[in-house]
């Protein structure tokens, strides 16, 4: 084991950039990429109060926000940060002091010494185990919302509404991890207990049509084709499973070959009255060019004023369809350490036909287990100051700029509603987050209603561009064209006739509609890995 490097609580970007950078080149890359947002220990899933931990993986660079509480049952957090030991990693747990309150003014924290060290194992981007100091080892779980009713809800056709349902897309790999095909997929509700699923290359005009049933586990599906104008699709049957932002599954093609599904969500909602050209969702994870809600980045968000490379507040937003999760690890009016947490369904409820505009309920808990302690559920702390509303907000344009799922506001209980970014923990450029494994598609210049889909590899960058290793592809800033960025394929390595376009928007940290990274520059695969659909 390799010992922990420690990186300072939402430190600078730099220092975690060079350690990064330092730390890696005898690591073996990961299958899998941890899914960022919370997590918790699975014992202790009980449907009431307890422990839990915002866990959030950029490339090597591990960050974790715990929720827990003191012997006295004070709610507290700790924070660990090192580079990953291929899936594993071991920190210093650390405690914080003096920090800024609700309504207080600024305020740096310091550090207030540590309980011990923690050991945290993944097995795939959804599970895992944690030794904390004091305790064996325990299984924990990316805590995924599991309410099919609620699910089906949101799928499930209105009067007077179109129902977009969930689109998504789709990569398609064969075992060697060759790439096969990119598909757009849109899953609904059909009739009964059944499901409509509609999948097929951006450019098919038909695309093919499956019938498909809910399997026991949190949003897993089961389909078969079926033949549609007399086409049957070349995949005749599939399984697949939406993890948060994510999907995974496996096709069984017409030779009866397993191909993996590498997917991502895109969109989802409903459409009522006059349609716009800006798009048709409410709830968006990709770049989408309107003002609609758009699902953030999750993750460590921090307050754009309180990035000082100081020890500060945190804040872990978690996304999962239209319901979010909500935690704030902050400090009371005397210096003691604490957390606030909360949910909600956020914009239209198709259960209960009610409008949440970005309010999430928060509340502080005392009385649950301590590192080493007993079993113990926490209750709520009956405080005014203690509870409250939070208010956010995100969407895809800020100002006059482009700054998709990576900067917000947030409003917390006896303050103004502040500016929000995403926690950035490598400091890189963003050409330089070309480094990795794409998969583009590109509008090809002749016909110029065609595309074509590629997969490419960026090993090296300059100040001005991203050139792929097979040097048909060149990326760069787009002084021309709407979006920040351009990239062109060539028909050859000398770069000069252009056989396709793509003009997207890159943040980092989420996919976007037309190019979807799917190793990141150490070679990790990004997304969660292979896991079964039940």
């Amino acid at each position: 084991m390799k010992k922990a490097r420690r990186i300072p609580f939402v430190g600078t970007a730099v220092l975690v950039s060079a350690l990064a950078l330092s730390c890696t080149a005898a690591w073996a890359a990961r299958s899998f990429t941890p899914q960022a947002g919370t997590w918790i220990v699975s014992e202790e899933l009980d449907g009431k109060p307890g422990r839990g931990l915002a866990i959030d993986v950029q490339g090597n660079t591990f960050f974790m926000q715990v929720f827990a509480y003191e012997k006295n049952g004070d709610a507290t957090f700790y924070t660990a940060t090192a580079q990953m030991d291929g899936t594993t990693v071991t920190a210093p747990l650390m405690r914080y002091k003096a920090g800024r309150s609700f309504g207080g003014g600024a305020q740096d924290a310091v550090e207030d010494g540590s309980p011990g060290m923690v050991t945290v194992s993944f097995s795939n981007g959804i599970l895992g185990s944690v030794r904390f100091p004091g305790e064996e080892e325990k299984r924990i779980e990316r805590f995924l919302i599991n309410d099919p009713d609620f699910d089906d809800a949101v799928m499930t056709p209105r009067p007077n509404f179109m129902n977009i349902g969930k689109t998504s897309r789709w990569l398609i790999f064969d075992q060697d991890e060759n790439f096969v095909d990119l598909l757009l997929v849109t899953l609904k509700r059909g009739e009964g207990k059944n499901y409509q699923l509609s999948m097929g290359p951006r450019s098919a005009r038909a695309p093919s049509t499956y019938d498909c049933q809910r399997l026991s586990g949190p949003q897993s599906f089961s389909c078969q084709a079926i033949a549609t104008q007399g086409v049957v699709s070349p995949y005749p049957e599939l399984k697949f499973r939406l993890v948060g932002p994510e999907v995974v599954g496996e096709f069984r093609n017409s030779s009866g070959n397993t191909l993996e599904i590498v997917g991502v969500q895109s969109a989802m909602g409903f459409v009522g009255g006059a349609v716009s050209l800006c798009g048709h969702y409410d709830y968006a994870y990709m770049p989408a060019g309107c003002d609609q809600w758009s699902m953030p980045a999750n993750g460590t968000w921090v307050f754009s004023d309180e990035l000082t490379g100081k020890p500060g507040r945190g804040i872990s937003v978690d996304m999962q369809d239209k319901v979010a999760i909500l935690q704030i690890f902050n400090y009371l009016p005397d210096g003691r350490a604490t957390f606030h947490m909360g949910s909600a369904v956020i914009g239209f409820n198709p259960v209960t036909g009610t409008i949440n505009n970005g309010e999430v309920p928060i509340q502080r808990y005392q009385g649950g287990r301590y590192f080493g302690g007993p079993s113990a559920a926490a209750i709520p702390v009956h405080n005014a100051n203690d509870v409250g509303d939070a208010v956010m907000e995100f969407s895809g344009r800020n100002g006059d700029s482009y700054a998709p799922y990576v900067e917000g506001s947030l409003k917390l209980p006896h303050q103004d509603s502040k500016p929000l970014k995403r926690l950035d923990m490598q400091g890189m450029t963003l050409l330089s987050r070309f480094r990795g494994e794409w998969v583009m598609t590109f509008l090809n210049a002749t016909p110029i209603y065609g595309s074509i889909t590629r997969a490419i590899r960026f090993s090296s960058v300059s100040e001005t561009s991203a050139i792929s290793d097979d040097g048909l592809v060149e990326c760069a800033k787009d002084v021309e064209g709407f979006q920040p960025y351009v990239c062109n394929l060539y028909v050859d390595a000398t770069r000069t006739v252009v056989l396709g376009t793509l003009r997207e928007v890159f943040n980092g940290f989420t996919p976007y509609r037309d190019a979807i990274q799917w190793k990141d520059q150490f070679g990790n695969r990004r997304g969660v890995g292979k896991i079964a659909s039940e």
